[in-house]
């Protein structure tokens, strides 16, 4: 009986103790010393393929779990990011993220493993001013960006290229729908979302 009564309280110990090796998590702090570009960071994504992208004061920081990958300006290679100062970063779809710089917003293909920049008119002039750039993605997964002292623009695929459009202010109607055109569409915006008309 004293043996029973031993292996009861046993089991009933292992199944109400927790064992600490199965309920912890683990953390580990990341920095430059890990291979992190700067520790002063700005944006954090992760991507459909579980990439942590991770965009400082110092380039653009790929983490796969493992190692960092860093991407920076490099002016002798036009593929390259087009600033060092990485603001926010988006996925449009699998392998294709979008970056928004201090100059600049960049399309990074994976498939290529390079950089398409895109300046919006500012090419070739030093921004005035911090986070001259802001990108969104629409539900229709469309890139819209903001551009200080430019306006807005939508970055729409046509005849499998990528075509800047102006958005152009038309007016807002009594139920709040604010419409915009390009020099090929129509959109209306109510709160958050996009329509193309």
């Amino acid at each position: 009986m004293n043996l029973i009564k031993t292996l009861y309280y046993t089991l009933l110990c292992c199944l109400t103790i927790p064992v600490p090796a199965f309920s912890q998590n683990v953390v580990r702090q990341l920095t430059n010393a890990d291979g992190l570009s700067n520790n002063s960071i700005n944006c954090i994504f992760e991507d459909s393929r579980h990439i942590l992208w991770v965009g400082t004061w110092d380039g653009l920081n790929a983490y796969n779990g493992r190692d960092f990958q860093v991407y920076r300006y490099n002016r002798n290679t036009p593929s390259s990011i087009s600033n060092n100062v990485i603001r926010q970063i988006f996925e449009q779809s699998p392998g294709c993220l979008w970056i928004a710089t201090d100059y600049g917003i960049n399309r990074w293909d994976e498939d290529k493993q390079q950089f398409t920049n895109y300046f919006l008119g500012t090419e070739h002039r030093i921004p005035k001013e911090e986070r001259s750039y802001l990108i969104g993605i629409t539900q229709q997964k469309r890139v819209i960006c903001y551009v200080k002292q430019q306006g807005f623009f939508i970055l729409m695929m046509s005849y499998r290229a990528l075509k800047l459009s102006r958005l152009t202010w038309m007016g807002k109607n009594s139920v709040t729908l604010y419409w915009m055109r390009t020099d090929i569409s129509i959109f209306y915006m109510r709160m958050a979302a996009w329509n193309n008309i």
